[in-house]
């Protein structure tokens, strides 16, 4: 690859996963379901390429915090979880990924894990169920949405790599197949973000919209699932079609991944959490299958993320994470230590 090398790219990833750790531990901002599962995910999941964390009661104090809350009744939801499912799959992912790490509390963690899951999972199966778009936007008629799906296998895949679950594998495929036999669209060679209830395509504009931030997490969380099953066919398939999102989306004037397509254009806005989620995806099909093709257009989007205005959040922490812990563990694999770096990353 043209550019700096992987090992830099890790390096340079690191760094700013330690100061936005910083940064994210100063900030004193309670009840919002997103934030905490998203730190706590992200806190969890870098903990392991450091050694012991200095700060690891503020993990268990988001577990335990978030142990303790207590599900929307029915169709109901409770004003900390918001609309959809999706701030309750945030603390599901965000337990999933501390279980591991939770001493003789991890069962408790990754048992409410997954009660989180499956409950999301039917909640979205009901006829009445509202849900919530990339826009913000709260779907009005029953809309099946490819960023719960995405979550939900996120959260399948942590708690999956843990222990072994039948109802928690059959959510896992469930996930699968909606992304790939429904909302993946084979005329446009991308995924919509929007489904009716009973997976066909809608009549109007909404059959060829497409968000790229619910898109490349889709294709991201099914690249760790390919991973995770070591299914070289699905790997080759999901990375066609992440090659074909980010060379359609891609700016050919001034650089990176447009955010939205919508009828049958993409439109010019470019927002960092679409570069972040591309990141995230081209990461872990580096990690799977690091070729020319995919090296290159990692730096290509990190070359451009770099330019973007990062501001400090728990989403950008998430994405920078895992794209440091799909390269740790490729380095990892060629004989690369990276113990080296835990000095510098200590937070102060």
């Amino acid at each position: 690859m043209a550019g700096k090398p992987l090992f830099t790219l890790y390096q340079e990833l690191a760094a700013e996963v330690a100061g936005l750790v910083g940064r994210l531990l100063k900030e004193d901002k309670e009840g919002d379901v997103r934030r905490d599962g998203q730190l706590l995910a992200a806190l969890a999941s870098w903990n392991p390429l450091r050694g012991q964390y200095p700060k690891a009661v503020v993990l268990e104090q988001l577990a335990e915090r978030s142990v303790a809350v207590s599900l929307p009744d029915g169709n109901e939801q409770g004003e900390y979880f918001g609309v959809g499912i999706g701030g309750m799959l945030y603390l599901a992912g965000g337990l999933a990924s501390f279980a591991g790490q939770g001493g003789n509390r991890g069962a408790v963690y990754w048992q409410r894990a997954r009660e989180l899951v499956l409950y999301s999972l039917d909640l979205s199966d009901k006829s009445g169920y509202i849900g919530q778009t990339q826009r913000g936007i709260a779907t009005t008629d029953g809309a099946r949405c490819l960023g719960d799906w995405a979550q939900i296998l996120s959260v399948c895949i942590h708690l999956l790599r843990q222990r072994p679950d039948r109802e928690v594998q059959i959510a896992a495929a469930r996930a699968v197949a909606a992304m790939l036999n429904y909302h993946y669209q084979p005329d446009l060679g991308l995924m919509v973000e929007l489904t009716r209830r009973d997976f066909f395509l809608y009549d109007d504009e909404r059959a060829s919209y497409v968000h790229g931030k619910g898109a490349l997490a889709a294709l991201g969380g099914l690249m760790a699932e390919a991973e995770r099953g070591k299914e070289e066919k699905l790997i080759t398939l999901v990375g066609r079609y992440l090659r074909q999102h980010l060379e359609t989306a891609w700016d050919p004037v001034d650089g990176g991944l447009r955010d939205e397509f919508v009828d049958g254009t993409w439109a010019v806005v470019k927002s960092v959490e679409v570069q972040g989620e591309a990141l995230v995806a081209l990461a872990a099909l580096v990690a799977c299958r690091g070729g020319d093709w995919e090296m290159e257009w990692f730096g290509r989007v990190y070359e451009y993320w770099l330019t973007c205005e990062r501001s400090v959040s728990p989403m950008g922490l998430c994405q920078t994470v895992d794209c440091v812990a799909w390269l740790a563990g490729l380095l990892e694999r060629d004989g690369r230590s990276v113990d080296w770096f835990t000095d510098v990353l200590e937070v102060t």
